[in-house]
């Protein structure tokens, strides 16, 4: 299996297990040493898996649409829809993997939308 298809499995493993809700596949996909970080109208970090997986979930109910995705070595990129009650948001993430793990996400998007998309309203 080369880089790419590594890192488009795992991405797509993550992608299927978040969107479900399946815990424990997320966080045997995600590094120890993690980095997440939060792009909107500045920039909040996160480090390590466990203040990661701790840390606000999404509402439920949220339905999660793939638009969009990409591969090359070990980044990922995926694009996405979540609608949530009549608000729908939309997400560009980045990965990148390392030693078969997750290591560092960055998940753009914008923050008022983000904002209506927590309470579900548009």
């Amino acid at each position: 299996m080369s880089n790419t298809d590594e890192t488009q499995s795992i991405a797509q493993r993550y992608f299927k297990a978040w969107t479900s809700r399946d815990s424990a596949v997320v966080e045997s996909l995600l590094d120890e040493n993690l980095t997440f970080s939060f792009v909107s109208s500045g920039v909040f970090k996160i480090e390590g898996r466990e203040r990661f997986l701790s840390g606000e979930a999404w509402p439920e109910g949220v339905k999660v649409n793939l638009l969009s995705e990409a591969y090359q070595g070990n980044t990922a990129f995926q694009m996405y829809e979540a609608v949530h009650g009549s608000a729908t948001l939309r997400v560009v993430e980045k990965f990148v993997v390392r030693s078969g793990r997750i290591a560092d996400i960055v998940f753009v998007t914008d923050q008022q939308a983000y904002e209506k998309f927590k309470i579900g309203h548009s």
